[in-house]
């Protein structure tokens, strides 16, 4: 989700986010902690008619920067304008990663994706010429998931991640991989992953994440400050979101993060749920917000435990990035 904010209206300005069962009373001479853990509206779902999905250009004309726009038209979705609570106005708003429009081969979306995927071809093709052929397999790999999966708007933001030249990309912030080295390692047969976890599913999701990070949801459940923090990661680090995932999603179900903490797989966060998250978020959401909560234990099945105080939001970013990072108390004169 893309969010135009309005400053003047905030009343107060992220002094604590915690869940409504767990607030705490604040001193007299402090602003009230009023932020809870935010469970968000269901999604708007935009249908566009086909026309509005295709491809604006083709042809030799055809260049990345259209490709680009082209494929966020699917991706983020179309520019819209709706006031979401006062202090932010929604302007776009992607779809779910794991959106059921995606493998009907009679959704628009999917139709669009399939055309922008083969007007492509001449940039995909001088796009790959810069990488070294095992690279080239890689992304082949990583590509033929996607369609095995009847998945054409994964594919498409896989290519978008190509073509934006995000891959191989950077390595992770362990120094085991690119963001290419693990999507391809997820993508291959032979990397073993936890009972129950759908190897398509896991792959078209998390491609579509690391390509349009505002497509990152919580779904229902209120775990809306460590999902802003998965989001950032997504964007300014996308080797170690993928890393992470991997880890959960392995049989051990663990991953150390680059603060040299270690999270667990929640129970039950591989089985779907009525949240609608990937599975990605169902693996990711629920690890971080048990690391970001204290002492208090996450139920990812029923979102009991949820919420967060700024301190314990610094504990889960240092672990995160393995960087410092402290809280400040601001206050307003309201």
């Amino acid at each position: 989700m893309t969010i135009r904010t309005n400053l003047s209206k905030l009343q107060t300005v992220l002094p604590r986010v915690a869940s409504s069962a767990q607030q705490r009373t604040p001193s007299p001479s402090s602003i009230t902690d009023s932020f809870k853990a935010v469970i968000p509206p269901a999604k708007k779902v935009v249908e566009l008619a086909l026309e509005k999905l295709q491809p604006k250009n083709k042809g030799t004309s055809r260049d990345v920067a259209d490709a680009l726009r082209d494929a966020d038209q699917i991706l983020r979705g179309p520019a819209i304008d709706r006031v979401s609570d006062g202090t932010a106005e929604v302007t776009r708003d992607a779809a779910s990663v794991n959106d059921a429009r995606d493998t009907n081969v009679n959704d628009p979306r999917h139709q669009a994706a399939l055309e922008q995927l083969e007007a492509n071809k001449p940039l995909e093709t001088a796009a790959l010429e810069t990488m070294t052929p095992s690279q080239r397999a890689q992304y082949q790999a990583v590509k033929d998931r996607c369609l095995d999966a009847n998945d054409p708007v994964a594919a498409l933001a896989l290519e978008k991640l190509l073509l934006d030249g995000k891959l191989p990309g950077d390595e992770d912030l362990k120094g085991e991989g690119t963001t290419l080295d693990h999507l391809a390692k997820l993508s291959d047969e032979k990397t073993p992953l936890a009972e129950g976890i759908d190897r398509n599913q896991l792959v078209t999701d998390l491609v579509q994440e690391l390509a349009t990070p505002s497509s990152i949801g919580q779904g229902q459940r209120g775990t809306c400050a460590p999902t802003t923090l998965a989001i950032q990661l997504a964007m300014h680090d996308p080797a170690e979101y993928a890393r992470i995932a991997a880890g959960l999603a392995s049989p051990e179900g663990t991953v150390q993060l680059a603060g040299g903490q270690t999270i667990t797989r929640e129970a039950n966060s591989i089985e779907g749920d009525s949240t609608n998250r990937s599975i990605t978020q169902r693996l990711v959401g629920g690890a971080f917000m048990e690391l970001a909560n204290g002492d208090r234990d996450f139920n990812d099945d029923t979102g009991e435990g949820a919420g967060a105080w700024s301190d314990k939001l610094d504990v889960l970013y240092e672990a995160i990035t393995g960087r410092k990072m402290s809280d400040q108390r601001l206050t307003t004169d309201e």
